[in-house]
């Protein structure tokens, strides 16, 4: 009997115990679940109060994409250039300060200081939406000479030459503060004004499928290029701003030829080469071979 009494009291010594330890596990588990929920809330109220400030600055790009400038090269494997002919992924193999040196030298002496200003901020944002950066390039160029604070009879405002209600227009679809005054501060902004630049002319080659349609587009209006191919009028072929966008291009385009060049003759320099040997057709024929006759023996 003593023997039966001592196993039952070690029995309810060890149930009271796992009771124990599940009301210990349980009390823990809930404190992590609140602690994990009160700073869930925390953290996104303090987001809140800071998002509260109102930036007025470049937008970023609304897809997740690293700065451009943190590699050493640009990535345009994947665009299309504006004139079909030129290599784009051999923008990828260049150097970013040597490829910007490169195109200054082909801009005139007196835009040269400025246009090295804004090439950097021009290629990030090409490089983003996927744009041909020499084409935004030859856009800016045709637009603003360069000049940030460049203004036209019809209001087009900065470097890209944006006119306020289409920077209105894209600051929608950007998600932005769209009110006019806003947006015309916003437009003055050189980076701002070159971001909405690019990301109109990415969205106006998605429209057309088209680069010419496109640049006549952004200077003429959709709604002109529209009609044009409804009534099936031509479209680009005697329009003055196509032609000076596209001889810009030309120069820009002089930049990347001449690396190229440079870079090949660099690729031969390199060769270890060897004094190439003569081959002597008459030691395969046999020509070469000489006979003499042997002395004769005697028979016995």
């Amino acid at each position: 009997m003593k023997i039966e009494a001592y196993e039952y009291h070690d029995a309810s010594y060890m149930q009271r115990a796992i009771r124990s330890l599940k009301t210990t596990l349980t009390y823990l588990c809930v404190s992590m679940i609140f602690f994990q929920l009160f700073f869930g809330v925390y953290e996104i109220v303090s987001e809140n109060v800071f998002q509260k400030r109102e930036v007025y600055g470049p937008y970023p790009v609304s897809f997740e994409t690293p700065n451009s400038f943190d590699f050493e090269s640009f990535n345009f494997k994947k665009t299309r250039s504006f004139l079909g002919r030129v290599n784009l992924r051999y923008l990828s193999a260049i150097e970013k300060e040597t490829l910007i040196d490169s195109l200054v030298l082909e801009i005139p002496k007196k835009l040269r200081h400025s246009a090295k200003e804004y090439m950097r901020p021009a290629f990030r944002y090409s490089e983003s939406f996927n744009v041909d950066p020499l084409w935004i390039l030859s856009v800016l160029w045709t637009e603003s000479h360069f000049k940030p604070l460049a203004t036209s009879h019809v209001k087009a405002t900065g470097l890209m030459q944006i006119m306020p209600m289409t920077g209105v227009y894209l600051n929608e679809l950007l998600k932005r503060p769209s009110e006019k005054k806003l947006v015309l501060e916003m437009l003055k902004d050189p980076e701002t004004n070159i971001e909405l630049g690019a990301f109109y002319l990415m969205r106006l080659y998605k429209r057309f499928k088209s680069h010419r349609y496109a640049t006549v587009a952004y200077n003429m209006g959709p709604r002109f290029v529209s009609r044009r191919i409804k009534t099936g009028g031509q479209i680009g072929v005697k329009n003055d701003y196509y032609s000076k966008v596209k001889k810009r291009y030309n120069f820009l385009k002089r930049a990347i030829i001449k690396l190229q060049k440079q870079s090949r003759l660099e690729a031969v320099s390199s060769y270890i080469w060897k004094r190439q040997y003569k081959v002597n057709l008459s030691h395969y024929i046999g020509s070469d071979i000489q006979l003499r006759p042997l002395p004769k023996i005697a028979q016995r």
